[in-house]
């Protein structure tokens, strides 16, 4: 147990190095052959892991750089969801609720379950937050989705239905794990 926020503190630190220098790379080098240049699967994953090895770490650090410059910061996505909802188009209601719950079935029980990444897109596309010929992933995150919903109202209801689910995981926890020693 004493050794416990040290190993948690360096197999995270390296989780994040491996993640940002080496996984992240190959995820931009193999998104692109697979969505627009309909590449075979393996043959993408094997192009996209020599590119992701033999990259300099300039390159690499360049690539973490923009991902957290560019990617991390919502404000843009926000702003342009703003924009879009309600005044070119009405309040989604409970769609975005809809659709998240459809994701929840398998495809191996629901065979022609739609393309969710297509689905999840299409909102991106519309509101003109990024062009369909963008190789970006740039889905609305849970507050984002909250004021899509139903404006402010919407966010301020995700934001205590959060803090109560969050209350209730911790306690959970506590009574299942022990207390405050875990």
């Amino acid at each position: 147990y004493p050794l416990m926020p040290r190993r948690v503190l360096f197999g995270g630190v390296g989780f994040v190095l491996f993640w940002a220098l080496y996984f992240h790379p190959f995820g931009l080098a193999l998104r692109p052959l697979l969505w627009q240049e309909g590449a075979d699967r393996d043959e993408a994953v094997e192009y996209s892991m020599e590119q992701a090895i033999n990259m300099s770490l300039e390159e690499r650090l360049d690539d973490v750089w923009l991902m957290l410059s560019r990617r991390v910061n919502d404000l843009y996505q926000f702003r342009k969801y703003i924009e879009y909802v309600p005044s070119v188009r009405p309040y989604f209601g409970l769609d975005l609720i809809v659709q998240g719950h459809v994701a929840l079935v398998p495809r191996i029980l629901w065979p022609g379950k739609p393309d969710l990444e297509r689905l999840s897109m299409q909102l991106v596309y519309d509101a003109g937050i990024v062009s369909e010929q963008s190789t970006v992933s740039a889905k609305s995150n849970f507050y984002q989705d909250a004021y899509l919903s139903q404006g402010w109202i919407g966010v301020f209801l995700a934001s205590l239905i959060l803090g109560f689910a969050t209350i209730f995981v911790n306690r959970l926890c506590e009574q299942l794990f022990g207390g405050y020693e875990i």
